[in-house]
């Protein structure tokens, strides 16, 4: 049963109506449960950029001279074609905690 149904059943012969909460849509078809949110890309990198923020979930550390970002490497090869090369060959950065920039000046984004 779809998470935001209502516990009631309905008539089984007929396909339950989409249930929504706010833009989140939930149907249920048969067995199979399809969950939808139109802007869950948008609304999913605000979240990890608060929880990087936080200093949460993060797995990786980008130095850049004398300074460390604390970065998720599921957000960077996902991103940046550069880090998704690096992080799932066979590179020795895969492995390390903190990584070194070279090349890369801190002050200019």
């Amino acid at each position: 049963m779809c998470p935001c149904s209502t516990a009631a059943r309905r008539d089984q012969s007929a396909p339950p109506p989409p249930l929504t909460m706010g833009d989140v849509l939930c149907e249920e078809l048969e067995d199979l449960v399809h969950f939808s949110v139109p802007d869950l890309p948008a609304r999913g990198y605000v979240v990890m950029e608060e929880i990087r923020r936080q200093g949460k979930l993060c797995d990786v550390t980008l130095k850049v001279g004398d300074h460390k970002f604390s970065a998720h490497r599921i957000v960077l090869a996902a991103s940046i074609p550069y880090f998704h090369a690096m992080f799932t060959n066979d590179m020795v950065e895969c492995k390390q905690d903190e990584i070194l920039m070279q090349g890369m000046d801190p002050r200019y984004p």
